[in-house]
């Protein structure tokens, strides 16, 4: 080993200057122990505790760091998919009712709607354009909000049945 490379090795073994490190391998025949005896009995090392407890701060502030950056990324995507349930839960509780003459032909859930769109994406000009004539024909679309938004039609003969049975039933009763 050349002398500059032990000077520079006691120097950082024993956090001293290049002088000090230089003279006291010079005193000791470049021994680099013997050269660090002396420097302790000479009182001129510097022992620096802290740089090991400084690393070991910094990689638990390295690990407290990305820890963190972990729970963000848990919580940007938990607040992504409770975005998205929110806004499932609300296209499930709106309908799109489809009517012709006030009379309701179908009432499906918007998020039906919306899987039959994603689904046939590649059609939506042929199914908008759908929409569009139907509207001419007397189709009329609307959006109603509850679970109360999808109603039996009935038809006046089907009335008129319940009240022949409940009115039969009350007979029976009496």
């Amino acid at each position: 080993m050349e002398h500059i490379e032990m000077v520079e090795k006691l120097r950082e073994r024993v956090n001293v200057s290049y002088e000090e490190a230089k003279a006291a391998l010079e005193d000791n025949n470049w021994d680099l122990l013997d050269a660090m005896v002396q420097l302790e009995r000479e009182g001129k090392m510097r022992y620096e505790y802290s740089s090991d407890s400084s690393k070991e701060a910094e990689t638990e502030a390295q690990h407290k760091k990305r820890e963190e950056q972990k729970e963000k990324g848990k919580t940007a995507v938990n607040s992504f998919f409770e975005e998205v349930k929110r806004l499932v839960m609300k296209a499930n509780d709106h309908n799109l009712v489809i009517s012709k003459d006030n009379k309701q032909i179908i009432a499906i859930p918007i998020s039906i709607v919306l899987i039959i769109l994603l689904l046939t994406l590649p059609a939506f000009g042929a199914i908008a354009l759908a929409a569009v004539v139907s509207y001419f024909f007397g189709i009329r679309y609307s959006i109603s909000k509850g679970q109360n938004a999808v109603q039996q039609t009935r038809s006046p003969e089907a009335e008129d049945s319940d009240w022949e049975s409940s009115s039969t039933d009350q007979d029976l009763r009496d």
